[in-house]
């Protein structure tokens, strides 16, 4: 039995890889809104804009690796501070519900919708994920 991995799917996961650690690393930069003392993570905005100019990667599937990479990266950095890898792990478990639900907001209001989007802007052609994809 062999199996075929075509290119562009491996250039989709490297992309979808890359994202899930800067968007580990972003998660941990916060606005707060003073009133509500509501956090708003930078990552949540930037996700967005990068699923507009570049259309051909599932938010979907993207989530995933979101989701996966960001529990692991938030227990191994709260573990020291909670006390624990397990309490870790579970105090931050309602993430995952946060990131598939929205990779599937994203999905319809991006991927699913496929408006034809200029490939040279300024977001795409300079991201650090472009210059490793090519």
């Amino acid at each position: 039995m062999k199996f075929y991995i075509k290119s562009y799917e491996v250039k989709q996961h490297t992309k979808m890889f890359i994202i899930a650690i800067f968007d580990a690393l972003i998660a941990q930069f916060y606005f707060d809104a003073v009133p509500f003392e509501f956090k708003f993570s930078i990552s949540v905005a930037l996700l967005p804009i990068y699923y507009y100019f570049d259309r051909s990667l599932n938010p979907i599937k993207t989530s995933l690796y979101v989701t996966s990479i960001g529990i692991i990266f938030r227990t191994l950095t709260q573990a020291n501070v909670m006390g624990g890898m397990a309490i870790a792990f579970w105090s931050d478990f309602n993430f995952i519900y946060f990131d598939l639900c929205y990779g599937i907001i994203l999905y319809f209001l991006f991927y699913k919708k496929r408006m034809p989007v200029s490939n040279n802007g300024f977001l795409l052609w300079y991201s650090p994920i472009h210059l490793v994809t090519q």
